[in-house]
C-alpha cells in the first residue's frame, strides 16, 4: 500500500506568499519594486569583463564612474506602460506587476592590477559590456653583477 502524504496548509501558503505583497505595507521590503539588474563578471588572463543585464534602458540612461577602486554603475529604468491597457484603465480588475523598475546602482570593487585608464564600455541590445584590462605583470629584472 502507498503512502499518501497530505499537506492540508500548502495551498494557504502558496496563496498567502503570492498575496502577502499586495496587502503589506508600502515601504516594507516585501513591496519594494527597485530594480537590481543582474551582472555576470568573468575574469581572463589578460582582463576582467563585466556584463549588466539592462532590458529596457537606453545607453545615455547610464551612467558609469571610477572612484579609486570601486566600479559604480547607476541609472534609471522606467515602467513600460502599455497603451491598450492605458485606454482602458477604467475597465482594469486586476494587474501583476513583475517586471521591476525605478533607479539602480550597482557597484563593483575592481581587483588589483586593472588599467583604469584603458576601461571601456559598449551597450548592445540591453546588455552593458564593460571590459577592465588588466596591467601586464612586472617581470622580474636580472641584474648584472660586475666583478
Amino acid at each position: 500500500m502507498a503512502l499518501i502524504h497530505r499537506q492540508p496548509w500548502s495551498l494557504w501558503q502558496s496563496l498567502q506568499h503570492d498575496w502577502d505583497p499586495v496587502f503589506a505595507h508600502p515601504e516594507s521590503p516585501a513591496t519594494s519594486r527597485s530594480f537590481v539588474p543582474p551582472a555576470d563578471i568573468s575574469h581572463y588572463a589578460d582582463r576582467v569583463e563585466c556584463s549588466v543585464d539592462l532590458p529596457g534602458v537606453s545607453a545615455d540612461q547610464v551612467d558609469i564612474r571610477l572612484e579609486g577602486k570601486l566600479l559604480t554603475l547607476r541609472g534609471q529604468r522606467h515602467a513600460s506602460t502599455n497603451p491598450a491597457a492605458a485606454a482602458d484603465a477604467e475597465a482594469l480588475i486586476a494587474q501583476r506587476l513583475e517586471r521591476q523598475s525605478g533607479a539602480f546602482e550597482r557597484r563593483f570593487r575592481l581587483p588589483e592590477g586593472i588599467d583604469t585608464s584603458a576601461i571601456t564600455a559598449t551597450f548592445c541590445e540591453g546588455v552593458l559590456q564593460i571590459t577592465l584590462p588588466k596591467l601586464p605583470k612586472e617581470q622580474p629584472l636580472k641584474i648584472p653583477v660586475a666583478a
